[in-house]
């Protein structure tokens, strides 16, 4: 047996096919196109999948980090605000201690009334957003 092949050109094949082997080819070869360009268009598609999940992930890291600022913001402001409330508490008692000392209730009464005076103009939330303000950032504080 001789193990040489002929070289054959695409025409003599399909001039040597009959109508219906002529059509079947046809057939194969359009369908083999199409699931090349489907195959191409799920690459494509997978890619933009792909790119839209990282581009989400990035958001939400940038997102994530500017809640975590603004947290800090926030705590420090608090912890400001209630350092200084803290320093008027302690003044006020211990103005009163030194006026229950003395039996000075007209030192006691005056006391009461200018830091229950104090207390109803400067509500927390009120004093918060001022020292938020600066950033443009608001922070609803109920006490």
């Amino acid at each position: 047996m001789d193990n040489k092949l002929e070289k054959v050109n695409s025409s003599q094949v399909v001039s040597s096919l009959t109508g219906e082997e002529a059509l079947i080819v046809e057939t194969a070869v359009k369908t083999f196109t199409e699931i090349g360009k489907i195959m191409g268009d799920y690459a494509k598609c997978r890619q933009e999948q792909i790119t839209e999940r990282q581009r989400i992930r990035a958001q939400l890291k940038i997102i994530t980090t500017q809640i975590q600022a603004n947290k800090e913001k926030y705590i420090h402001a608090i912890d400001k605000y209630y350092q200084d409330k803290d320093r008027i508490y302690d003044f006020v008692e211990q103005a009163l201690r030194a006026s229950e000392k003395c039996g000075d209730m007209e030192m006691m009464k005056m006391i009461y009334s200018d830091f229950f005076s104090f207390i109803s103009k400067n509500s927390p939330s009120d004093e918060l957003k001022i020292m938020m303000d600066a950033n443009n950032n608001f922070i609803n504080f109920i006490e």
